[in-house]
């Protein structure tokens, strides 16, 4: 089923004091007439009234919240954690600078970072159902995203939280929507499907609401009213290639073929860059004996996907019906080798699972061995040269896996641990400003430096992250 994207709700200029016109050099003044400015979009001009109340009161903690919200919506991502940072100095308690902070973790892809922060803030405020709702899809995206060993334990805790959710705000269709969706990835289709009706009740008028119902539907079993959803569906959105290709999918499970046929050539028309759909009506028109046809169909699947394995074999097929043996051999060929492909991957993976568990037994030898093996099997597997980098402390494997993916961040820290480069922790905490021990590292780098600058600013990171770190607290008494 389709992922729901990141939803987050937009942190807001909240909990403004009013105060009547009077002392410029009152902190209080800045920053509420900070938040009507904010308010009013004038966000450069709220900005300098953040930054005036600070300069008068550097400890006013709500300052600098608001401060975080105009630069986040100013686009001016890194100084808004900044100033959330502060906030979260002065004042650990402060939940909206936490929620805000997790807001701009979402955004900038630090997952782990958004969950942390969330899991802290619904733990303070059981009822804040908008943070609970997302930390479920938080949750459900780090798993459906892994690269590694995918942890059910987080589709299980998204699956809780939005349940709680649901009893929170019950009348809330996207969040029956959502546990709809993340039921059917955990194979609970009898609650997919409650949860997507239940959505479907509430707004009847929804298009995707309908769609993901028969979708369930058909994985439960249930393929009358899964057409019949998906008819409703279509009538909502007649041009929707994908609805009318699945009514076209759940006719040929019915065994009505001519009239699959019928469906699924209406879905190529709408999206004819659809190679499943084009898979799936040479299937249906080979059932019919239209072999030519079909071939055609197949051909066409297979040039849109080449790995599209199931359009192939049933091209073999098409092509065997029509004496085509040389094109048969060609084809078989093609199969054999993405198969080997495929076959490949998840060979790494066997391997980098085994590897793992070697590490957790002591038995670093076979660990290693089995990890250079991923990464000789499989050389853009990015998580089998990390986990290598770990095990041995080398470079060169993160390196590596820096060329696959700048952006991974763990990388990164661990690169910057082994070379003692503020550059790499740097870029580390840019893209994942969860990442404490980073933080720390670059803290100790700067004050051995002298660089008082960023040794504060890196120690208020650490304790917004870790409001009891000693280490930190005892370093920021020295500013």
């Amino acid at each position: 089923m389709k992922a729901a994207g990141l939803i987050v709700l937009a942190t807001s200029f909240s909990g403004a004091v009013w105060p009547q016109p009077g002392n410029p050099n009152d902190a209080l003044s800045h920053d509420s007439a900070g938040i009507r400015l904010g308010e009013s979009g004038r966000l450069v001009s709220a900005v300098e009234e953040f930054r005036q109340a600070i300069r008068i009161n550097p400890r006013f903690a709500q300052a600098h919240y608001h401060l975080g919200v105009a630069l986040d919506r100013s686009g001016r991502t890194l100084e808004a954690v900044e100033a959330y940072h502060s906030a979260l100095r002065f004042d650990p308690g402060m939940n909206e600078a936490r929620y805000g902070l997790s807001a701009i973790c979402a955004k900038i892809g630090d997952l782990d970072g958004a969950i942390l922060l969330l899991r802290t803030v619904t733990a303070a405020v059981p009822g804040f159902a908008e943070a609970r709702y997302n930390l479920a899809l938080h949750l459900w995206n780090r798993y459906k995203n892994s690269t590694t060993l995918k942890q059910k334990s987080d589709l299980d805790e998204a699956a809780k939280e939005l349940a709680a959710v649901a009893q929170l705000s019950p009348k809330e269709p996207r969040i029956h929507f959502a546990l709809g969706q993340i039921s059917a990835d955990r194979g609970d289709f009898a609650q997919s499907v409650a949860s997507f009706r239940r959505a479907v009740d509430l707004n009847p008028s929804s298009f995707e609401y309908r769609y993901h119902l028969g979708l369930a539907l058909r994985l439960k079993g249930d393929l009358d009213e899964a057409e019949k959803q998906f008819r409703a569906a279509l009538e909502r959105n007649p041009k929707d290639a994908l609805a009318r290709r699945s009514i076209g999918l759940v006719l040929r499970e019915k065994g009505a073929y001519g009239d699959a046929a019928a469906e699924l050539r209406l879905a190529v028309e709408v999206l004819p860059q659809d190679a499943q759909g084009h898979q799936l009506l040479g299937t249906v028109l080979l059932k019919l004996s239209q072999v030519d046809a079909a071939i055609a169909e197949l051909r066409l699947a297979s040039k849109l996907n080449p790995k599209l394995v199931e359009a192939r074999s049933a091209l073999v097929q098409a092509l065997q019906k029509a004496g085509e043996k040389d094109e048969v051999r060609q084809e078989m060929a093609r199969i054999r080798q993405i198969n080997a492909e495929n076959d490949t991957v998840g060979r790494a993976m066997i391997l980098l699972e085994t590897a793992v568990a070697n590490l957790k037994k002591g038995e670093l030898d076979q660990a290693v061995n089995g990890l250079r093996e991923a990464t000789a099997v499989s050389p853009d597997f990015i998580e089998a040269h990390y986990q290598l980098g770990l095990t041995l402390q080398q470079e060169a494997p993160f390196r590596r896996v820096l060329e696959l993916d700048p952006n991974h961040a763990s990388a990164r820290y661990h690169l910057g641990l082994l070379l003692q480069s503020a550059l790499e922790f740097r870029k580390a905490v840019e893209l994942a400003p969860g990442l404490i021990d980073a933080h720390r590292a670059l803290a100790r780098i700067a004050m051995k430096e002298k660089d008082r600058s960023t040794a504060e600013s890196e120690w208020i990171a650490v304790l917004a992250w870790a409001p009891n770190d000693a280490e930190a607290s005892a370093a920021l008494e020295q500013f």
